[in-house]
């Protein structure tokens, strides 16, 4: 009974790290609150969740694509930030959503970070070797820009040696004046 109890335990953290259920049932925010508590007890990280505002109905792939961000936020800062504390706030206003994450970790230059990945896109796609395929720290970096960009975020990274890190989503809600004149320029043509 104790093993399954512990395969149906595994079963359920699979499941959710595929997609948390408390998305689609409760929002961003509770599911972000989910993460963190999860995060909690398997003893991986201890973040602090603050919720401020009143939560926007989100398209579902916006929905996700932010909790999917904020996930590797944590993760990055498990892996390789030397600290086992983050936080974690989430703003909610009338013209957008903004998430920071942030920790106190060992940081990094993210200068020399955006060259090496730079220099990596201009070689042959063939790695010279095994170990280059294992020893990229980067990817989760590059997912989380390529996911907001995919969601109409704006994603910043600020971090320097023994200085920690921020990781600032910001996912604009309403328009901008510019955007909104071109549309109108094209209906009236």
């Amino acid at each position: 009974r104790g093993q399954i109890r512990d395969c149906l335990k595994e079963i359920r953290q699979v499941i959710f790290d595929m997609r948390p259920m408390s998305l689609d049932d409760l929002g961003l925010a509770p599911a972000l609150s989910q993460l963190v508590s999860k995060l909690h007890e398997r003893d991986i990280l201890d973040a602090q969740i603050s919720v401020s505002g009143n939560e926007p109905k989100l398209s579902k792939y916006v929905e996700v694509g932010l909790f999917r961000i904020v996930q590797e936020a944590l993760n990055n800062v498990h892996r390789h930030s030397g600290v086992r504390e983050a936080k974690v706030r989430v703003l909610f206003n009338d013209s957008a959503v903004s998430i920071l994450v942030t920790d106190a970790g060992k940081g990094f230059d993210p200068d020399s970070l955006e060259q090496k990945i730079a220099d990596e896109e201009t070689e042959d796609i063939e790695p010279e070797s095994d170990d280059e395929m294992h020893t990229e720290p980067h990817y989760g970096l590059l997912g989380m820009k390529e996911r907001a960009r995919l969601i109409g975020a704006e994603i910043s990274v600020v971090s320097a040696p023994n200085k920690g890190t921020r990781v600032h989503i910001r996912l604009p809600l309403r328009p901008q004046a510019g955007k909104k004149g071109a549309s109108s320029d094209k209906s009236a043509k």
